[in-house]
Parts: structure tokens; sequence; C-alpha cells
């Protein structure tokens, strides 16, 4: 058996430990991911907010607000599969009896492909029931269906990797709060969860380019362009590769801090 069959099976008996395991709790995040957050946040950011707000707002408008409620709807299912590594310390044990037998590695790899896998089947509806919700006041002349579900699991597989690279890198529930406080809550408010790249470039140029880097802002900007065409946001190279890029880059360090968790155990 050469090396890359035995590691496929070693993935395969990994991804179907954690379909098992994480069974019920796929079941509550279908309802919560799939139904309730869907309607709560299509609502709220495609008709309440541009009604709220604007005179008489454009369907353009209500889609812009829209696209970025998407940020939250990744980042709870997120942070939410992955805070079992923190708090539980069976799933620490069970990290560690995994290593005799597979690289920590190929463990978070395929923790990253399951975690993405889920999140994607759970928010891929979103935007068919904001269509159905919405009607004409969300924007769907020029939309890009499959660009959309491409962004979408890019998107995924950034948020699973980022998530595991947040939750090894604290300690204790203090730190939690703290670095969801001075991290995360900015990378959202400056992602596009309110407003497109080209508003804060408008606002100052420092700032534009800052925000460009950001990969949720990347991530919206993708989503944006999807729904609406035109040259007003990024590049899809630049959302797709970008975000591709973070994701990379979160699983390495994730991977770094767990080692390091795990040797001090």
């Amino acid at each position: 058996m050469n090396v890359t069959t035995h590691y496929a099976r070693i993935f395969w008996q990994l991804l179907r430990r954690d379909i098992v395991t994480f069974r019920k709790q796929l079941y509550s995040f279908a309802i919560n991911f799939t139904i309730i957050s869907p309607i709560v946040y299509t609502i709220s950011y495609g008709y309440i907010m541009p009604q709220a707000g604007l005179i008489n707002p454009s369907p353009e408008a209500g889609t812009i607000f829209f696209v970025g409620s998407v940020l939250q709807v990744l980042i709870a299912p997120a942070i939410g599969l992955s805070l079992g590594v923190f708090f539980d310390t069976q799933h620490t044990k069970l990290l560690q009896y995994q290593m005799t037998f597979a690289p920590l590695s190929l463990i978070i790899f395929e923790r990253i492909i399951f975690f993405s896998s889920v999140i994607f089947l759970c928010i891929s509806p979103y935007f068919i029931t904001a269509k159905w919700l919405l009607g004409s006041y969300l924007a769907t002349m020029n939309t890009h269906w499959i660009l959309i579900w491409c962004v979408l699991y890019v998107a995924a597989l950034f948020f699973s990797a980022f998530s595991l690279f947040f939750i090894f890198s604290i300690k204790s529930i203090h730190q939690f709060g703290n670095l969801f406080d001075r991290f995360i809550f900015p990378l959202l408010q400056l992602g596009g969860l309110r407003a497109p790249y080209a508003v804060f470039m408008d606002y100052n140029l420092y700032l534009g380019i800052a925000v460009a880097l950001n990969p949720m802002m990347q991530i919206t900007e993708g989503l944006r362009k999807a729904m609406l065409g035109g040259d007003t946001y990024l590049p899809y190279y630049t959302s797709i590769g970008g975000a591709l890029c973070s994701a990379v880059l979160c699983a390495y360090v994730a991977i770094r801090l767990a080692k390091k968790r795990l040797d001090a155990l």
C-alpha cells in the first residue's frame, strides 16, 4: 500500500468518525443555520435595514445589506463546531489518540474539510431562501448563482480554518472574550458586514487598502459581485484567491498552535 492510499484511508476513517460524533449537533445546526438564521437575517438585513436607513431604497441597496449578513451566518457555526476542541477534554484526548496513527496536519486538514462541508451545506440554501422571502426587494437580475456557491464554499473553508486557529490560540474563557472583542469583531465590522469596499476607499485610501487585505471583505466583495455584477467590487480572483490564501495560512498556524498545546499536556 503506497503512502497516498494509506493516508486517504485514514482521512476517510477520521471523516466517518466525525460524522457519527457530530450527528446530533448537525441536526441542531440544520435548524439554526438553514432555517432560523436565514429567515431572521434576511428580513433584518434585506428589508428592515434598507427601509429604516434609506429613502426609497433600491433592490441593489437591500442586496448590499443582505450580503453582509452572510458573515454572521458563516462565523457562528464555525466557532460552534470548534469550541468542542477547547471545552471538551475528551476531544483533546481523542486528538492525542488520533496522533498515534495519523500526523496532526492530516487530522486538522480533515477537520477543516468536515467543518467547511457542514457550514456550506447549512448556508447553501441561504440566497434561495432570501429570494423567496424578499422577492423583488432582492436584486438578482445579474446574479451568477454558480459563482455564489463557489465563493460560499471558499468562505466556509476560510471560516473553518480561522475558527480552529482562533480556538487553539486561546488558553482560557477570559481570553476568548478579549480576542473576540479585539480581533474578530473589528474584522467583521471592517469586512463588508454593512458596507462594501468602495465605501472604505472613498472615506480613506489607506483604510481602503487595509480592509482589502481582510479575507472577510474579500468574501463579501465576491458575493456582492456575483449577486450584482459590475466593476464596483473586487474581482473574483482577488476575493477567491485571497480568501483561499488566508485559509491556508490559518490552517498552518492552527497546526502549529495545536501541536504546541498538545505537547504541553
